[in-house]
């Protein structure tokens, strides 16, 4: 039995906690296969403890109805919603006359502390049950000539598994709590006297107290000061990812700074060809402007040209006297350049003006075969000769066969 925190106290009865021995524990599984934890615990019995003291079974069943009503249990005796453990799902006094109760541990998801308490259990570590509530009646018997305090009425408010080794029948709560706040009547008589007569035991029973709560104290700090380490170890590790972190930002700051260093190269560059391109396209549209413009021009240079050669083979033809059948002066005529055009024309002119002078010549044409043929063939070279030709407009030309 430990003191009872304040939040604990009732306006009336006595307050107190009996830790019990060690707890079992074992599983079961339910309709889906799903693994179910369980934890066995004798909560008390009705034997007399060192001190002189037991419940009567009347308490003992009293507890046992309370606890099947859903009972919870706690961790430790805080009693908020964050430190629930379990719920009672067996209470009943079983054939040894204990007060015997069985948990359904909750599921690690939502209580994390059950993989710790679970892992501890199967490892063996002594921890007990801790049972708090209220004495509300109390009686004196006599056995054998010794007077014993049987606990008669008790209300059960909560269970809890804590770390205090077991140490069954220790009732040290109640009956320091009894002596401080006497009940009334003829029980305050008797708690009065066993307070007068047994002083120097209530100091033994406090000094054990008192170790007990030092050795609760010690085991809480170390636990706080192995969660401390851990959490020390936990923000070292987070720190290192922050680092890590950081230095991938970094990294990848610097790379996106490259990128964008290469897209305003590329942008340029961009920038420039399409600049380029439309400096192409005007030139393009300007040289197209000029073809367009200089297209008449062309044509008349080509027309120019036909012309110059279209003369010049007329003059071969006279002078050469083949009229225009020569294949040879046509290649050789499409094979000159305007200025040789022009050229040749005003050497075949000074031919055909040394062939045919001023005064009118005739140009001896024998014609072999079919008479009618011949003249045909002289009509047509006269008309040839005599077509629009420049050099003979003060030339009469005649065909001689």
């Amino acid at each position: 039995m430990s003191r009872i925190a304040p939040h604990m106290k009732a306006d009336t009865g006595v307050d107190f906690r009996f830790h019990t021995g060690q707890v079992e524990i074992f599983t079961k599984q339910d309709e889906q296969g799903n693994e179910m934890r369980f934890l066995r615990g004798v909560a008390s019995d009705d034997k007399i403890d060192r001190h002189g003291e037991r419940f009567s079974k009347n308490a003992l069943a009293r507890m046992a109805e309370t606890a099947k009503a859903n009972l919870t249990l706690f961790g430790d005796h805080f009693h908020s919603w964050e430190n629930t453990l379990g719920r009672a799902v067996e209470a009943a006094i079983n054939p040894q006359g204990q007060f015997e109760v069985v948990f359904q541990l909750e599921g690690e998801e939502a209580q994390p502390k059950i993989r710790q308490l679970w892992a501890k259990l199967k490892g063996k570590t002594k921890l007990a049950l801790s049972v708090g509530g209220r004495i509300l009646k109390t009686f004196i018997e006599d056995t054998g000539g010794r007077q014993v305090r049987v606990l008669d009425d008790i209300e059960l408010l909560e269970v809890s598994i804590v770390g205090i080794p077991a140490n069954p029948r220790t009732w040290v709560e109640a009956i320091v709590k009894s002596l401080e706040k006497p009940e009334a009547g003829s029980q305050q008589t008797e708690e009065k006297q066993n307070r007068e007569g047994n002083m120097d035991e209530i100091q033994k029973l406090k000094a054990e107290h008192e170790a007990a709560m030092a050795a609760l104290k010690e085991e809480h700090e170390h636990a706080l000061n192995a969660s401390a380490a851990k959490a020390d170890e936990a923000v070292a590790k987070l720190g290192e990812q922050i680092q890590k972190l950081e230095s991938d930002l970094r990294e990848r700051d610097t790379a996106a700074a490259k990128l964008c260093e290469k897209e305003t190269q590329l942008q340029a560059e961009f920038d420039r060809l399409s600049n380029a391109l439309t400096e192409s396209q005007a030139a393009y549209e300007d040289l197209r402007a000029k073809y367009e413009q200089a297209q008449p021009a062309v044509e008349a240079g080509k027309k120019y040209r036909e012309d110059l050669a279209f003369e010049a083979h007329r003059l071969a033809g006279i002078a050469e006297g083949n009229g225009f059948n020569s294949e040879n002066t046509k290649r050789k005529l499409a094979a000159l350049a305007v200025d040789d055009l022009k050229k040749e024309i005003e050497g075949l002119r000074k031919r055909v003006d040394e062939k045919f002078p001023a005064a009118g010549q005739s140009i001896h044409a024998p014609f072999d075969g079919h008479p009618a043929a011949a003249g045909e063939r002289q009509a047509k070279v006269r008309d040839m000769l005599n077509e629009g030709a420049p050099l003979f407009q003060d030339r009469k030309v005649t065909i001689d066969g």
